[in-house]
């Protein structure tokens, strides 16, 4: 580590033992040291005190100390890591007796020869090593060497599908946004076309409070779901409870619902207030019907209940608190604007307020079930039909500061510093994300606990997970509160340990995983990768040789997911018009006009390689290039197929033609961002000549 001025090398021994990085280089290579007052605010933000060179110099015994002692998980990959573990030298841990005992069932002694304690080879699987008198035990992960890939992609196959953003989703009857029935209907009819994938949005669960917070990669909670992506007419109490339909048929009602089908946005606030009612009325006659008789259905309630567990049971409870205190103070935006006494979950002032309001807990209970049902349907959906892959979920690299999962895992998350990115071409002054991040130590200590669990959420029902910002389990850029994300710094994660338990994660969920990484990426993550088997992602526009001429089909890798563009690019119409840009300039993103200008040359000169490109490839683009004509797309998805990646995605935004993106980075409030719907009904696709054309010509090349 380089010594900055002004900074002991205590400070700087104690930041090592943390893996902080001392400094990054920024996209022109230039190298950022990073300060005193930057090291002390993330040291501080991992829970270590460093206020003075007294508390330095104690927190970095501490810290040694601990690392020495017996950690509280080993993590090992079979085939690759020995079967044994060192023990360090302390006291009371004894030298015989020890065993393990596997997950499920049964016992295998451990001999200790000097310090190294020789295991038996092991199943995968997550078991514990224990001393005979239970004084000293450890998790013991035993992970295979690489992640699941399916029959098709394994054996070198390929496969093609659509990539959509379930809000935008239209259907006939859809009331305002995509629902999971829209979701199951999608699955349908991607495989009629013979495709073999459907790529989504994260479906983590966001406000309910507040319908308005759109975005799906900054949510409550990582490990359950948004209720308002339910169908309502598709939940079994619908049927039976009078209240509900009579309600539905209103109408004052299907007027409301008629005039949230034909907008060109989400109206989230809309949408709630139509479904958040109906959802309260299909509970209360769940409750009476089911609940007070035990019949069947309630006891498979309280049997998802049970499986939940305590994760599930604090969710709620969390929910409950959240809609009670907002209901009080409409300003309430989450736990940090509670009162003091239930921030901590032990405090008796929480466990008195779920005793006196058991069904309102329980009512978010309720909707995570109903959500589990439908997803269920989705998935099961993509494995009757045959499909190579399925489902394609997305993970978000953090949760909301005042949400659930910092409000169920406290101890987890660093308080004082949020996940961003150095400063770049796109974003000069860096990114400060708003997200609060993992504590690397602590999540070790316990196992990898929430890590865990919100991976077997998201691919419980998916054939391929993508993880988003995949950089961040090696490392990620840490933004200390309250400065510039630019004076920010590096933290680097147990990334063996983490990417191991994905490898495990997703054999047991026979479950492919697909890194994103985009962007200026270590050559340890593209190692990392390739290692335990993960895809890669690739974006059409973005891939170049080094003198700027866009790749041949054939350079693109095999292990790749490959697409045009992504949810924070423009869509191919908006490419070919320079619509992005004319976004950019109006919202201000351009550092001045100059630079608006040279992008905007940039991307004349893009659009002449890109027919070149088509052209050396034998994709014969039409004469007529100054509209992004069906032919001209058609002829981009043709290249675009005959690549070598495994799979191949097409947005529904380029499959009807769509100009505007879902998404642009950098924006919240001055961008419709999250909230546009697709033009035309899923019903009607088949029947829409670009859409016909596209397919056609991926199909041929698949």
């Amino acid at each position: 580590m380089i010594q900055n001025a002004g900074m002991s090398i205590t400070l700087e021994h104690l930041a090592r033992q943390l893996g902080i990085a001392p400094g990054y280089h920024d996209i022109q290579g230039e190298y950022h040291a990073a300060t005193v007052q930057t090291l002390r605010s993330l040291i501080s933000a991992l829970g270590i005190s460093c206020g003075s060179e007294a508390e330095e110099q104690s927190s970095l015994s501490a810290l040694i100390a601990y690392n020495q002692r017996l950690p509280a998980c080993k993590v090992i990959v079979a085939g690759h890591d020995p079967w044994e573990i060192r023990l360090p030298d302390e006291a009371g841990i004894p030298h015989h007796g020890w065993e393990i005992h596997l997950e499920n069932g049964g016992t295998h002694e451990a001999v200790r020869t000097n310090n190294v304690l020789m295991l038996p080879e092991l199943p995968t699987g997550y078991h514990k090593l224990v001393t005979h008198d239970r004084q000293v035990q450890m998790l013991l992960i035993v992970a295979p060497s690489r992640c699941y890939q399916s029959g098709t992609i394994e054996k070198g196959g390929k496969t093609w599908g659509v990539s959509t953003q379930l809000y935008g989703l239209r259907t006939h009857s859809d009331w305002g946004m995509g629902d999971y029935t829209s979701l199951a209907s999608l699955v349908s009819w991607v495989s009629e076309q013979g495709g073999g994938i459907v790529g989504l949005n994260p479906l983590h669960a966001l406000p309910m409070h507040d319908p308005e917070h759109a975005s799906p990669y900054s949510p409550v909670s990582r490990e359950f779901f948004n209720p308002f992506y339910l169908d309502i007419t598709a939940i079994e109490e619908f049927s039976r409870c009078t209240e509900a339909r009579e309600e539905f048929a209103d109408p004052h009602f299907q007027t409301r619902l008629r005039w949230l089908h034909q907008q060109e946005l989400v109206h989230y606030n809309d949408v709630a207030a139509m479904k958040q009612p109906l959802l309260e009325m299909l509970y209360r006659h769940f409750r009476v019907t089911h609940l007070e008789t035990g019949d069947p259905r309630a006891q498979a309630f309280r049997a998802y209940q049970s499986q939940g567990g305590e994760a599930l049971f604090r969710y709620a409870l969390f929910c409950a608190l959240q809609a009670h205190f907002h209901h009080l103070d409409a300003n309430t935006g989450g736990w940090r604007d509670w009162p003091a006494a239930y921030h901590d979950f032990h405090n008796p002032a929480v466990a008195a307020f779920a005793r006196a309001n058991i069904e309102a807990v329980e009512f978010y209970q309720y909707l995570q079930w109903q959500c589990e049902i439908q997803l269920a349907a989705a998935g099961k959906q993509a494995w009757d039909r045959q499909m190579q892959i399925g489902l394609y979920g997305d993970l978000a690299v953090g949760a909301h500061p005042s949400g659930a999962d910092t409000w169920i895992e406290p101890a987890c998350f660093a308080k004082g510093a949020s996940i961003g990115a150095p400063p770049d071409a796109f974003a000069p002054q860096g990114q400060d994300w708003g997200l609060p991040p993992w504590i690397p130590h602590q999540l070790k200590a316990d196992g990898y606990a929430p890590f865990i669990r919100m991976l077997r959420a998201n691919m419980r029902f998916t054939g391929a997970l993508r993880i988003d910002h995949i950089m961040g389990l090696y490392r990620l850029f840490w933004v200390p509160a309250g400065m510039m994300a630019a004076h920010g710094a590096y933290v680097h994660y147990p990334h063996e340990d983490l990417f191991a338990i994905l490898a495990l994660e997703s054999h047991r969920n026979y479950c492919a995983v697909v890194g994103e990484d985009l962007g200026t990426v270590p050559d340890e993550v593209r190692d990392l990768m390739s290692r335990y088997g993960l895809l890669s992602t690739r974006l059409m526009m973005f891939e170049k040789r080094w003198d700027g001429a866009f790749k041949s089909p054939q350079e693109f890798p095999v292990a790749t997911v490959s697409s045009f563009g992504s949810h924070d690019t423009p869509t191919f119409n908006g490419y070919w018009t320079g619509r992005d840009l004319e976004w950019r300039n109006e919202l201000g993103t351009f550092a001045n006009s100059g630079e608006h200008e040279s992008t905007r040359h940039q991307r004349e000169r893009d659009k002449v390689l890109l027919v070149e490109n088509l052209e050396a490839n034998g994709c014969s683009p039409p004469d007529q290039l100054e509209t992004p004509s069906t032919a001209l797309v058609a002829s981009v998805y043709r290249c675009l197929s005959r690549s070598a990646s495994a799979i191949v995605l097409v947005s529904a935004e380029d499959l009807l033609g769509a100009y505007e993106t879902p998404n642009i980075p950098g924006t919240i409030d001055q961008h419709p961002n999250w909230r546009r719907r697709l033009s035309l009904s899923l019903e009607n696709w088949s029947l829409h000549p670009r859409a016909e054309a596209i397919l056609d010509a991926v199909r041929g090349e698949r």
